[in-house]
């Protein structure tokens, strides 16, 4: 239940923010893919801008009650 409730609120974030999250908690850190460089520049943000989207997309799940 907890899962499909955490799901469902990351499914209505912004793009860029579920993005980020899927980028931190889904990945294959093993992966090309894994590299926050990367995935910065998929985003079309610096360094800095995946460590906000990562914070301000968990505080919307923390205000959300998921």
């Amino acid at each position: 239940m907890d899962a499909a409730k955490v799901a469902k609120a990351v499914a209505q974030l912004p793009e860029k923010h579920r993005a980020a999250l899927n980028w931190c908690y889904v990945l294959d850190p093993r992966s090309k893919e894994a590299s926050p460089a990367r995935a910065s520049k998929k985003l079309g943000t610096s360094l800095q801008g995946l460590a906000d989207l990562l914070r301000d997309a968990r505080q919307m799940l923390i205000n959300r009650g998921a």
